[in-house]
């Protein structure tokens, strides 16, 4: 068969170049655009703690068939509706492979595992580069695609090698196509590149309502992954924001809009597609209106159809220019009446939507048009591997509509690799008696390849090996010019709600006590005072304290602000449990409140500035505060950059807000979200605080 593959290449190869098929070149961003008004109306790892898609409508006359737009380069072909499109000679070639395909070929395509760690239980350790054994693995199992994570990524240089042995592995086992090679780079919160540009994050984009910053930001985040040989981005995330307590989404989310998270959703994929990095939406239908994390357990949604239609869907139904649909284990008991007896508890719990035909493929195939690829979330997730049998889990998943399953087996050592040799054979033996459709699979494997195909990810050719060009990876991954755009970026989306008696701007007079609740938060405020001082705005010798407050206690609040001219207090709220003073998690709170109690009691009507680092839900917290800044990621840095050394990934939002805060720049974000009051026992309520769209500026 492996003969037959090469055979088989060597042909598809020839078409190829007749067809002209392959990658473009990416296109430049436009220098200036004109943004769309602001609507005037957040696994992965985080600071401390670390965190890791229309209406129906009557139908309408169809229009005259019209011959297709010629694609910009750099962008995947696309028909009149958005959907992306194939030529004839290109269909042949997908035919061709798909018939040259046995079963057990079909679903390695179908299968996309990590490669976290390897080795035994105690001992293993970050895979930074291809042992023996999991080069064999990649050669001989045919898969469709890798996930890589932080442990995978420890310089520009090595991830780019290891992406390569990838590929070269793969190909070495006769496979026609390429790799997709993921990661879940979505810049802000959730990011993988240790020495990348982060980004500002999503939520931060939203407040500067800019469809060419997120383009800009979303390139940045593809020219650094297209140089490390990453051909598949699992962003952006464009969940809608709606319920504040939601654990996991948060500043991950563009907004609490579906409009506007719509608008950012589709200008992100753009931006990624400038350098042929596939995009991903996700989580389809929708984790913003949660409150359980699906890593951890198993979310009940019980909305109706309608209503999420009328949020949830919207950037999904206007997404189909996503290369790829990452689902949501989300049960949804109005939509979905299947169930399945959990294994855990013996209870009858409905199917989630990555195991849902009705919102697969009724909704998102159906009703929605998307004709992309659907990837499950990991399988490897407590929300399904607390209640499901994997291979049943994953025949739910296929037959429901899901082309790729990700993560169902960890290649962790050489029993990792035998499970995943004997889960491939299990599946196989399910399509081989009808229990999954011959149809079904060649439907999944047919887009992964097309994807593949439209993308250049042919053996044998140079496109898609690495889509770096001449550049070194290291002078592309975390660059000058990138670090001072996602600076200029960060600094858009400073929001100040509140500026009472022109508190702000401060000026540097006097003592100032900056107060942060993560250690990491150090080097970034001092990063913003020096780069003031460099730039005149702040005198060298100015009275500024910068306090860790990780282990501060109430009663020290005192000492600590009693003689200050200006407080500034960085808030980092991960969850409402943390604006409640007496409980254990909000223990930072309870130093604020104390540091609010201490200025109240001096003549000097010091006033007390905060700035919302991580969600924006804790502006409603200090009602007392005399201004309020929000910049939306709290992520600090490990070093100050210095010039010519290798720089870090680091948060560039707390420096901005540092920095506007004495005057550097101006405040003009606006909220993405709504922030609620706050009931007594420190929850959201109904009545709206500060409404999205609100902003002020100096």
């Amino acid at each position: 068969m492996r003969r037959k593959w090469i055979r088989l290449t060597a042909c598809l190869l020839a078409l190829l170049l007749l067809a002209g098929c392959g990658a473009n070149a990416a296109p430049e961003i436009p220098e200036t655009e004109k943004d769309e008004p602001v609507p005037a109306d957040v696994p992965a790892e985080t600071p401390e703690p670390e965190p890791e898609p229309e209406p129906e409508t009557e139908p309408e006359p169809e229009p005259e068939p019209e011959m297709p737009e010629e694609p910009e380069d750099g962008q995947a072909p696309q028909d009149q509706e958005g959907r992306q499109s194939l030529d004839d000679p290109t269909r042949q070639i997908v035919a061709d492979m798909l018939s040259a395909m046995t079963t057990r070929q079909k679903i390695a395509q179908m299968m996309m595992p990590d490669i976290r760690y390897y080795g035994t239980e105690g001992s293993a350790v970050p895979v930074t580069e291809l042992t023996e054994e999991l080069t064999a693995a990649v050669r001989d199992l045919g898969l469709g695609g890798i996930i890589l994570f932080a442990d995978n990524i420890q310089s520009a240089q090595q991830t780019a090698a290891l992406t390569a042995s990838l590929q070269a592995a793969a190909e070495e086992g006769g496979a026609p196509v390429r790799m997709l090679i993921a990661v879940d780079q979505e810049g802000g919160a959730v990011t993988r590149l240790s020495m990348g540009t982060q980004t500002p994050g999503n939520m931060a984009l939203g407040a500067t309502g800019s469809e060419m910053d997120v383009r800009q930001a979303a390139s940045l985040i593809g020219g650094e992954l297209a140089a490390l040989g990453i051909n598949l981005d699992f962003a952006p995330d464009v969940d809608v924001n709606v319920d504040p307590k939601n654990p996991i989404i948060g500043v991950r989310s563009f907004s609490d809009d579906p409009e506007l998270t719509s608008r950012l959703g589709a200008a992100y994929v753009s931006g990624l597609h400038t350098s042929m990095v596939m995009a991903a939406y996700k989580h389809f239908p929708g984790h913003g209106a949660t409150e359980t994390d699906s890593h951890v357990g198993l979310p009940v949604l019980n909305k109706t159809l309608e209503e999420l239609e009328a949020c949830e869907l919207v950037p999904f139904a206007a997404g189909r220019q996503a290369d790829v649909v990452m689902t949501a284990h989300i049960c949804f008991p109005q939509i979905e009446k299947e169930t399945y007896v959990s294994k855990s508890t013996g209870e009858e719990i409905t199917l989630p939507a990555t195991m849902s035909r009705t919102l697969l493929t009724d909704v998102l195939r159906g009703q929605l048009g998307y004709e992309g690829v659907v990837v499950t979330d990991s399988m490897e997730m407590r929300a399904v591997a607390d209640h499901f049998d994997l291979v049943d889990a994953s025949v739910l998943a296929i037959n429901a509509g899901a082309d790729m399953i990700l993560t169902p087996v960890e290649l962790a050592e050489d029993g990792g690799i035998a499970a995943m040799n004997d889960y491939i054979d299990t599946l196989a033996g399910k399509a081989e008696d009808g229990t999954i459709s011959a149809e079904r699979i060649d439907e999944a494997v047919g887009r992964i390849l097309k994807l593949k195909v439209r993308y250049g990810l042919m053996t044998g050719t140079n496109a898609g090996a690495a889509m770096s060009g001449a550049t070194a990876p290291e002078e592309t991954v975390g660059s000058k010019a990138s670090h001072d755009t996602e600076w200029a970026i960060a600094c858009r989306a400073v929001t100040m709600v509140k500026n009472d008696g022109g508190a702000l701007p401060l000026n540097g007079d006097g003592r100032t006590v900056i107060v942060v609740p993560y250690s990491s938060q150090l080097n970034s405020v001092r990063y913003a005072l020096d780069l003031l001082t460099e730039e005149g705005l702040l005198d060298a010798g100015a009275d500024v304290s910068v306090v860790d407050g990780s282990a501060l206690k109430p009663d020290q609040a005192p000492g600590l602000v009693a003689d200050a001219d200006a407080v500034i207090a960085v808030s980092a709220m991960y969850g409402y449990g943390e604006l409640d003073p007496s409980g254990g998690s909000g223990r930072y709170s309870a130093v604020l409140d104390a540091v609010m109690d201490t200025l109240a009691e001096t003549e000097k009507e010091t006033p007390f500035i905060l700035i919302s680092s991580q969600l924006p839900y804790d502006a409603g917290r200090y009602p007392g505060a005399s201004a309020i800044l929000l910049c939306y990621n709290a992520r600090g840095m490990k070093e100050i950059p210095a010039e010519g050394a290798p720089v870090q990934e680091y948060g560039p939002n707390l420096p901005a807000a540092v920095y506007t805060a004495f005057g550097g720049s101006s405040p003009s974000g606006t909220l993405p979200v709504s922030i609620p009051e706050l009931d007594d026992a420190y929850g959201p309520t109904d009545t709206v605080l500060y409404p999205r769209g609100f902003g002020m500026t100096y």
